[in-house]
């Protein structure tokens, strides 16, 4: 099972024509916006006909953000103001805002951008740039011209080039850059650059910060961080058993459950299907408070589902690694689904260490799985 992940072409499409008109008794009549703006995005957003839900607010506004719904003119944005599919949201120069979603993940927009949010998880970025701060466990991607960024809770920087391209950079976490001709997953302080009808190169260092100075003055989101991920500092420091081969064992090995990715995880090793458990350290060796897990116990690279984790453990300690050092405080069950599900601790616990107890699966008799594995904390 890989993760979901939204494909598209690198060539922009064509904008949609009138709608003709038919008439009957009754006049119906539809017809399809053609939109223009500074920088030309490279597709338009239909809006239906029933009223949407809101998607996010406007959270924070510097000197001016103009707002256009679908078949609208543009308006001046206000805070709290709120936000719908296909509003198409434009800054000029010298011109910043800030919007947040209904999960609270904060979507940045600098100077001279023209952004639409298509849906509750996609931002198209025809020109200019943006910075999102994601939620961990929720799903937002930005899409340009030229390939779409998918994450799963981390801080990035899109630099849409309209024609010429564009520019993906991550402050804090991993992000995966795709489209059609390929797709490469880039780390903390690393940037791609994706030209037209080519696959996104590969990552080169970059002063992720720097890049990101012109934030500063903005509003922080105070989100819970994703200590586990391995690009923030996380280190898998032991495990009971993994799956290895010479051709397939890179896909299960225990490395890969803190890496960012859902096409890869971890599997124990053939014929240990209980019991089995991967420990995990934090950056510095820093002792922080911890409020939660989020578990995706799916099978990867086609294993069948009955070996995704059912029933669990959180152990935690704030010694060492040995496994006198580590005390239960959670116990769970697992969806036999895809997707990463939220375990929150009725109060925060003190780690300088992790422990996932794989209980037992859901049937396999080959080995249990978990494609990734977060944990939420703030520092202390």
């Amino acid at each position: 099972m890989q993760q979901s992940e939204l494909t598209v072409a690198d060539e922009t499409e064509g904008e949609p024509g009138v709608v003709s008109m038919l008439r009957v008794t009754v006049a119906l009549v539809a017809a399809a916006t053609l939109w223009t703006s500074a920088g030309a995005r490279a597709d338009t957003v239909q809006h239906g006909t029933a009223k949407s839900s809101q998607l996010a607010k406007v959270w924070y506004i510097f000197r001016g953000l103009t707002v256009q719904p679908p078949h609208t003119a543009g308006m001046h944005g206000k805070t709290k103001m709120p936000l719908y599919a296909a509003y198409d949201l434009r800054t000029a120069e010298d011109q910043k805002a800030s919007i947040r979603f209904n999960d609270s993940t904060t979507l940045h927009i600098n100077e001279r951008t023209d952004a639409v949010l298509r849906s509750p998880s996609v931002t198209y970025v025809g020109s200019g740039e943006v910075d999102e701060v994601l939620v961990p466990g929720t799903d937002h991607r930005i899409q340009t011209a030229s390939a779409v960024a998918s994450a799963i809770g981390t801080n990035y920087l899109v630099k849409a080039l309209g024609k010429r391209g564009s520019i993906f950079i991550v402050v804090r976490g991993a992000v995966r850059v795709k489209n059609s001709k390929g797709s490469v997953t880039v780390r903390k302080n690393q940037q791609s650059v994706v030209l037209p009808n080519q696959a996104p190169q590969q990552p080169t260092h970059v002063n992720a910060q720097a890049a990101a100075a012109w934030t500063t003055s903005m509003p922080t989101p105070n989100l819970p961080e994703n200590i586990a991920l391995d690009s923030n500092g996380g280190t898998v420091v032991g495990f009971s058993s993994q799956y290895t081969s010479s051709t397939q064992g890179p896909f299960w090995q225990a490395t890969n459950i803190n890496d960012g990715r859902l096409d890869y995880g971890w599997a124990s090793a053939s014929g240990k299907t209980s019991n089995q458990w991967v420990k995990l350290g934090f950056a510095g060796g820093k002792t922080y408070r911890l409020t939660g897990v989020l578990i995706d116990p799916a099978a990867t690279h086609g294993d069948p589902n009955t070996a995704d984790l059912k029933d669990f453990e959180i152990r935690v300690s704030i010694t060492g690694t040995a496994d006198s050092d580590f005390t239960t405080v959670f116990t769970g069950t697992c969806d036999q689904r895809s997707a990463l599900q939220s375990f929150q601790f009725s109060s925060p616990v003190p780690a300088k260490y992790i422990e996932l107890f794989a209980v037992d699966n859901y049937g396999s008799p080959d080995w249990v799985t978990v494609a990734e594995l977060e944990v939420l904390a703030t520092s202390g």
